[in-house]
């Protein structure tokens, strides 16, 4: 996979706000959680299946927060096991921007699910690290220690990461209008657009299946098969119909672990 890397500064539309002790916890930015509910809302209206399955399992994490030896623990981390969050995990980073819209409610209800976006995000651009703290921020360790705190910073750091995404997106599909007329592959695949779009690491993935879904007939199929397994599929013949909906069934109804193959490597 690519190791080309998008600086996260370039794409804060806000710089992310200090804290010192006894500060009040800021607020995430109304821009971040404006966009952390419409990317939840697009998933949501696109790939309705995804967004149920997620509300199901989240909700039977949720219902055991505060029974059994949670009942008597203020660790958050506490929560960060058993066979309901387990499901969640499975399910790996296709739900980022479910758990990150979780963050972004208001009266702090969904702290805990800090732990599980820890688990799930595997990109430290885009993680609050208990020894500095967030990106841009001069951070320190209340950064990492006040939950609250983290939460909104995830809240902000992750809409610097959607408009990257965006920014990617639209440069490489520029390319792809420039070639349409070539059925090889590699005139998408082999370039800088391409690259930069791997460079986002498996999180981008629910992005890249809403632009898929704009066009089934794209070439998202290799972006999405580098990205998950890394490496393409091989394939020299393609049946986009098909393409198109094994990667929606999984995106919608299956574990990350279960992400469509190319046979040549099966």
């Amino acid at each position: 996979m690519s190791e080309k890397k998008f600086a996260f500064e370039d794409f804060l539309s806000h710089p992310l706000p200090a804290m010192e002790p006894y500060d009040d916890v800021p607020a995430p930015h109304p821009a971040a959680v404006a966009s952390a509910y419409h990317a939840y809302d697009q998933l949501n209206s696109t790939f309705p299946g995804l967004v149920a399955d997620f509300e199901e399992k989240y909700a039977a994490w949720e219902a055991i927060w505060y029974t059994g030896e949670n009942a008597i623990s203020s660790h958050s981390a506490t929560r960060a096991q058993g066979p309901e969050f387990e499901a969640l995990v499975a399910l790996g980073p296709k739900i980022i921007p479910l758990v990150v819209k979780k963050l972004a409610m208001p009266e702090n209800e969904h702290m805990f699910a800090v732990e599980l976006y820890n688990v799930l995000e595997k990109d430290e651009r885009v993680k609050v690290h208990p020894e500095h703290g967030a990106p841009s921020t001069h951070g320190n360790l209340l950064d990492y220690c006040v939950l609250q705190r983290q939460a909104n910073l995830l809240v902000d750091m992750n809409d610097a990461r959607t408009q990257a995404i965006n920014s990617k997106h639209a440069a490489w599909y520029e390319l792809c209008e420039s070639v349409a007329h070539s059925s090889n592959s590699s005139s998408r695949t082999e370039s800088d657009e391409y690259e930069d779009l791997l460079g986002m690491g498996a999180s981008a993935i629910p992005q890249h299946m809403l632009e898929y879904a704009n066009n089934p007939d794209g070439w998202h199929h290799e972006l999405l098969h580098e990205t998950v397994h890394g490496q393409r599929s091989g394939t020299g013949t393609w049946f986009k119909d098909r393409e198109y909906q094994q990667w929606v069934d999984w995106f919608e109804h299956k574990d990350y672990r279960d992400a469509p193959k190319s046979s040549v490597y099966a």
